[in-house]
């Protein structure tokens, strides 16, 4: 039994550690994995032309509760279904909130003021 235990801890020091190896197999990441996106794009729409609205406005934060949710923009609550600045709330998602106007769609994340929005 000593036999064996002495042999296994031999074994294991002369071994080169799972540490080092995770070191320098693992690949670096540029960002965050678990970071929602700043934008859900419809690259498709864009590459159309299709864009023609500007959105202006904060979203500060979205509560989902199916036919009921409500997004908070600068401040204001606005419901699904009712308009701010000229756009109709359409959806409301976890951080993000969908709206149209003119048929143009454009979805704005929690933080992101519009700025750099892209729209469908």
């Amino acid at each position: 039994m000593t036999r064996k235990l002495l042999l296994m801890l031999i074994l294991l020091v002369a071994s080169p550690t799972v540490e080092v190896w995770a070191d320098t197999l693992a690949p670096e990441l540029k960002n965050n994995p678990f970071d929602q996106p700043n934008l859900i794009v419809d690259s498709a729409a864009k590459a159309e032309g299709q864009v023609t609205a500007k959105w202006s406005g904060l979203l500060q934060a979205t509560l989902v509760s199916g036919a009921d949710s409500l997004a908070n923009v600068d401040g204001n609550l606005i419901a699904i279904g009712e308009d701010y600045n000229g756009y109709r709330l359409l959806r409301v998602g976890e951080g993000t909130a969908t709206f149209g106007k003119a048929g143009v769609q454009i979805t704005v994340v929690v933080g992101n003021d519009g700025a750099n929005d892209n729209e469908s």
